[in-house]
């Protein structure tokens, strides 16, 4: 499975990671108000043991138990930072993203670029070139799903739960996680899930190259009413685009 990591939605553009705080409808002003960021690196006191080849039934009870709650949800919206930590440079690269998904419906947006997919087309638009690429969606045949963020197939990791620690107020489960295909460009995955939202709240990848993803979800609002209109692309509203058609 190939999720999360290097993200390439558009070509020579590549988005990525998460973390949340998550609310109810009504209560997402106050909750983002109060909020406060994760911490980029692991709490004092892991000791973290390789998962590889091991898949550890708690951490597999708290994985399916994720995987059946966003199964149930009819849509969830989340906002998130991004931030980058690549080797040899001066400066981290921090993007910030919104996510929006109804079933097979969703709509991503980060920096310059919208992914907008209404369950049977896609279209991927890059704001610096105003280019709209239009193809068919064929879930089997995605790099990515936006609900992978959230519900890993566990079946494709290792697993082992890590402990149980209070991140900024949080109780978190903390899961590492391998890859089971090791061709995967990244070695390991760090995960805090939150212990009764189930909600993964802070996510570290580790790609082989050295760089490092760091997800932290601002906000989460599940089952919140969702306007049709978004999980369509509209190219009236881009004066000069070009519309690159892929459909057979």
């Amino acid at each position: 499975m190939r999720i999360l990591t290097t993200l390439t939605l558009i070509t020579g553009w590549t988005i990525l990671t998460l973390n949340p705080t998550t609310t109810t409808h009504a209560q997402t002003n106050q909750q983002q108000q109060q909020q406060q960021p994760l911490p980029a690196k692991p709490p004092p006191g892991l000791h973290p043991v390789k998962p590889e080849g091991i898949r550890d039934p708690q951490a597999e009870r708290i994985l399916k138990k994720m995987s059946d709650r966003f199964s149930k949800l009819r849509s969830y919206q989340v906002t998130f930072e991004l931030k980058m930590d690549i080797p040899d440079t001066d400066q981290d690269e921090i993007r910030q993203g919104k996510l929006i998904v109804q079933g097979k419906r969703f709509r991503f947006e980060m920096d310059g670029i919208l992914v907008v997919c209404d369950g049977q087309t896609k279209w991927q638009y890059l704001r610096e070139t105003n280019e709209v690429q239009i193809s068919d969606y064929l879930p089997e045949e995605q790099v990515f799903e936006p609900k992978d963020i959230f519900a890993l197939h566990h079946q494709d990791f290792y697993y082992m739960l890590q402990g149980e620690k209070t991140v900024r107020g949080q109780p978190v489960y903390v899961i590492e996680l391998t890859p089971v295909n090791r061709q995967e460009s990244y070695f390991k995955i760090r995960m805090y899930v939150h212990k009764k939202r189930l909600i993964p709240i802070y996510v570290v990848i580790f790609e082989k190259s050295g760089t490092r993803y760091y997800l932290t979800v601002n906000s989460f609002i599940d089952n919140v009413p969702i306007p049709d209109v978004l999980f369509t692309f509209h190219p009236e509203a881009y004066p000069g685009i070009t519309i690159v058609d892929l459909r057979e």
